[in-house]
């Protein structure tokens, strides 16, 4: 398995003192001092969640996923969706279960298997026995982590979620979301109103004191360091300021979602963010 052994990427709060909730100060003021990428919205007029989209290790450092295929939507065109695997518990944990049967399926479950290219695939990456994780690819504006911050050997990776699709919606708002999703009794649903995300329990989506993404309220809990900032950038991924890379941290059965690496056993994912609809 791969260790970081330092945490690369790290946002500077706007004061060092720790927010209070009793003091009435204005929690929307915590957002990083970067700000959003170009063309990133700060709102979504719908709900969304998200798919997880892990990094690579490939010739000694960590790569991106590829951005998906683009694909030319029409009116009439039924929309293809990817599974949000990302859910949240009653206390407002953001958690990624590692599953062994792989992701719910809609009704009728439509029985086929995802297109891949062995040819593309790097020799010391093992076949999962999860559908195929997503491969690496050379991005001219992605700055690669550091290899020096890199120990150890391959890891696995989330997999690429299979491909399934939706009723045909009309759409009047020039979205950047590319994906739809049906949801579980669990799914994390969550909402983005100038650039602060609330769940369906009106909870504030912040970084909390040991970085972690969470979501309490009615305000941020003691010593939050970000509760805004939030937007959703052109090729669909989550941004908190400029920043568009979180981790994945073990924690059991399950992952948590943080925004620098708190452990060694953490892994760089991107965080799509997906429509959500109807239930699975």
């Amino acid at each position: 398995m791969i260790f970081l052994k330092t945490a690369p990427f790290f946002f500077v709060a706007l004061s060092s003192a720790l927010y209070d909730p009793s003091s009435g100060a204005d929690w929307r003021q915590l957002k990083p001092t970067s700000p959003k990428p170009q063309g990133a919205l700060s709102s979504i007029p719908f709900p969304v969640g998200i798919v997880t989209k892990a990094f690579v290790w490939v010739d000694g450092r960590w790569k991106p996923p590829c951005d998906d295929e683009e694909i030319e939507i029409l009116e009439d065109d039924d929309l293809p969706t990817k599974w949000a695997d990302i859910h949240q518990i009653d206390v407002g944990q953001v958690l990624r279960p590692d599953l062994v049967d792989g992701p719910p399926q809609r009704k009728p479950i439509l029985h086929e298997e995802p297109e891949y290219d062995e040819s593309d695939c790097p020799d010391e990456l093992e076949e999962p026995p999860l559908p195929d994780p997503e491969l690496p690819c050379d991005e001219a504006d992605f700055e690669d982590l550091d290899p020096n911050d890199i120990v150890g050997g391959p890891v696995s990776v989330v997999p690429e979620h299979r491909l399934h699709k939706r009723d045909k919606r009309s759409e009047t708002f020039n979205s950047p979301i590319k994906f739809s999703s049906c949801t579980e009794e669990d799914t994390l649903v969550m909402y983005l109103d100038n650039g602060v995300l609330r769940d369906p329990e009106n909870r504030i989506g912040s970084i909390v004191g040991n970085h972690q993404f969470q979501f309490d309220g009615p305000t941020p809990q003691y010593g939050a360091l970000y509760a805004a900032g939030w937007s959703v950038t052109p090729n669909s991924l989550l941004s908190l300021g400029d920043q568009t890379t979180f981790f994945q941290c073990s924690a059991g059965d399950f992952h948590k979602t943080y925004d620098t690496a708190i452990s060694d056993q953490c892994v760089p994912v991107q965080l799509e963010v997906v429509k959500l609809e109807s239930e699975c």
